[in-house]
This record gives C-alpha cells, structure tokens and sequence, in this order.
C-alpha cells in the first residue's frame, strides 16, 4: 500500500490552510494578499515527545499534529473544527516506500 493511501485510510477529514505572504515597501515588511488552498490531513493530539518541539517559553492552551503529504510552512493558519490553528514547527519530510510526508505542528489560536 501507498503511503499516500496510507495517510488517506488514517485521515480525519479535509482542512483550510491560509497561507500569509509578505512584500517589501521601501525596505520595510508589508502583509500582501495570503493563498488559501486546501489539504488532506490526519489531525492527532500531541503527547509525550510531540511535546518537546514547543517553543522555549511559549505556552499554548491546545496543540495539534497534522499528518499530510502536503508541505505546510511555520505561520500557516490550519482550520480545524471551525478554529484557527497556527503551525509553529515543521518536522520533515519523511520519506517511506518511495512516498513522503509531513508531521505539522499547530497551536490553537485564542482572542482574550
């Protein structure tokens, strides 16, 4: 079996990604439009050593793994259950049978 079937059997559903992009005025950073795009993905609690890739001194009230074929950025915005989740760290991409894929992880984002 595939890898990309693999994922696929495992998946908990179809996600929006926004992705946030920048362009230069003068030399100084300015938000240009973002890309929103969609991806198939299996989202996991973290636990145990997916613990540990938390930034030094951040402290988030929820994180998440995404498992996807599709290569996420740091600072893309993930939809989940009708929340916004940022990812904050990347692991990847791993490569199995010929197939590869990424273990994304994000931080739900909350308004006090």
């Amino acid at each position: 079996m595939a890898l990309i079937d693999r994922i696929a059997r495992f998946t908990t559903g179809t996600y929006n990604v926004s992705r946030p992009s920048m362009s230069y005025v003068v030399g100084r950073a300015v938000a240009a439009a973002s890309t929103a795009f969609t991806v198939v993905a299996s989202v996991q609690p973290l636990g145990g050593a997916d613990l540990k890739v938390l930034p030094e001194g951040a402290h988030v009230a929820d994180s998440r793994k995404v498992i996807t074929v599709y290569s996420l950025r740091t600072r893309d915005l993930v939809t989940i259950d009708g929340e916004v989740w940022a990812i904050y760290h990347i692991d990847g991409p791993w490569i199995f049978r010929g197939g590869s894929h990424y273990n994304a992880f994000a931080a739900r984002q909350v308004i006090p």
